[in-house]
This record gives structure tokens, sequence and C-alpha cells, in this order.
């Protein structure tokens, strides 16, 4: 899409950043329960990183929100400021790459011995495939420059 000219690969690159919103949002209620059952256990590197992992939640959901909607409004035309577009894409790049790895750490902190490696293999897919896919995003934003 990014080398025809058309808006293809930045309506995809929206559709990615409301998919990660929508599921950080599910996440952030689901994180609550996380938070009290890790604060129960009394182990103070757990709950560090699930207090982590939930500002960060909270922060990804705030830059995603902004990365969207400055995107849309610059692609339309309704927003000027490219930086800003690049500042969010930043911020919601970086907090997507923590939430991503201190998800990976919380893992392999609670079922690191319990379960097969092919197990814990599949359950990384799915950080791992967020955090590339939000490096994307922003070589996405910063190649939005040259096009529009």
């Amino acid at each position: 899409g990014n080398l025809h000219g058309t808006s293809i690969a930045y309506r995809g690159m929206l559709i990615f950043i409301f998919y990660v919103l929508w599921d950080f949002g599910y996440y952030l209620m689901a994180m609550i329960m996380n938070l009290v059952s890790a604060s129960s256990t009394g182990d103070p590197t757990l709950i560090t990183i699930m207090v982590l992992l939930f500002l960060g939640t909270v922060f990804a959901l705030i830059s995603g929100i902004m990365c969207y909607f400055r995107t849309r409004q610059y692609l339309t035309s309704r927003y000027a400021k490219y930086e800003m577009v690049r500042l969010w894409a930043l911020f919601f790049m970086l907090s997507v790459l923590i939430g991503g790895g201190l998800t990976i750490a919380s893992y392999f902190l609670l079922f690191g011995e319990a379960f097969s490696p092919l197990y814990i293999f599949y359950m990384l897919l799915e950080p791992i495939s967020m955090m590339l896919m939000s490096i994307v995003c922003f070589f996405s934003v910063l190649r939005l420059k040259s096009n529009y």
C-alpha cells in the first residue's frame, strides 16, 4: 500500500492500533484481578512487575488512543502537526514494547517451571507479535510524512 501511494497500509495500521486498544481495554479489566492475586503472594518482584505492567497498560491505552486519533486526523488533513503524530506513535510503540517485555517476564516468573517449552512458546507468540507490529506502525508513521 505504501509503495503505490494508496492509504491501504495506513488503514491497516489504524486497524491494528484499534485492535490493540480493544485488547488493552479488556486486559486492563483482568489486570486488576491479577494485581490483587499477585499482591497476595507476597513476592516483591512479582508485585513490582504487575504494578509496572498495569501502569504500562494504562499508558499504552492513552497513547494508543491519541496515536489513533491524531494519525486519522493527519490522514484526512484535519491535523497538520506531523511531529505530534510521530511523538504519539513513538509513545505507543514504546509502551507496547515495555508492556510486551513485562508480560514475557511475568510469564516466566509465573509459569516458568510448570509448563513445557512448547506451551511457553505459544504463550509468547502474542506479545512478541504485538511488539513487532508496534515497531512496524511506528515506521509507517515515519513514512507518512513523505506521502502526505
